[in-house]
């Protein structure tokens, strides 16, 4: 088979071209802090609710080199009247009842892109750190140090550190960044949520500027 000597200049102008597209790509975004809002939902379950999810709203703040980033995030579920429990022998059935509304985590991801072009997948692991909000424990108490001593345990429980794994994807458009990002999550045995969580969410950045100082030496 023969090839136009026309096709075979042009296969070689993109071979030659392809390279520097792709370090100017990487440059353009590179040592920059960029500011993210997003919102999904966060799937959980409880010793007393099976898996499923509640609305979630978050943002965080991406500092990027040029293939990696370092994220810090906060998100928030909002749920109402969620149930869980925890052990009690103290309690008829051995568990006391226990209702939240919130859930909330603050988190720091090492994000790794691969590929560096307008749309671009990212891996990124983490650790975080979890906490209920709108907590009320049922009763019965026999006097108010027991009420305390109750709360004081939910509390404990419901906050939990964790590891998490993070994948997404993100395509450039115009001066924003365009993100959707799945995270799980370990989780702790006896804690008021039980097993791992996962987040879907989806949301939008903008570049703050560039995240390191430019010296002009003369």
């Amino acid at each position: 088979m023969r090839y136009p000597a026309r096709a075979l200049g042009l296969v070689l102008f993109l071979a030659s071209a392809l390279p520097a597209t792709l370090a100017a790509q990487s440059s353009a975004d590179a040592f920059r802090w960029y500011f993210g809002g997003d919102a999904g939902a966060l799937v959980f379950e409880t010793p007393t609710q099976t898996s499923g999810g509640i609305p979630a709203f978050g943002g965080h703040i991406l500092v990027m080199s040029r293939r990696v980033g370092l994220q810090l995030g906060y998100e928030t579920g909002w749920g109402d009247n969620e149930t869980t429990a925890y052990p009690d022998a103290t309690v008829l059935g051995g568990a006391r009842s226990v209702t939240f509304d919130r859930t909330n985590r603050i988190y720091g991801t090492m994000v790794a892109y691969p590929v560096r072009w307008n749309f671009e997948p990212y891996l990124g692991l983490g650790y975080g750190i979890s906490w209920l909000s709108g907590l009320e424990v049922a009763g019965p108490f026999a006097n108010l140090d027991d009420q305390q001593a109750a709360m004081d345990e939910a509390e404990d429980r419901g906050s939990q550190g964790f590891g998490h794994f993070m994948a997404g994807a993100q395509i450039r458009a115009g001066s924003f960044v365009l993100f959707g990002q799945w995270m799980v999550t370990t989780g702790e045995s006896g804690a008021l949520l039980t097993g791992a969580t996962h987040s879907v969410m989806g949301g939008a950045r903008v570049n703050l500027g560039s995240a390191r100082e430019d010296y002009d030496i003369r």
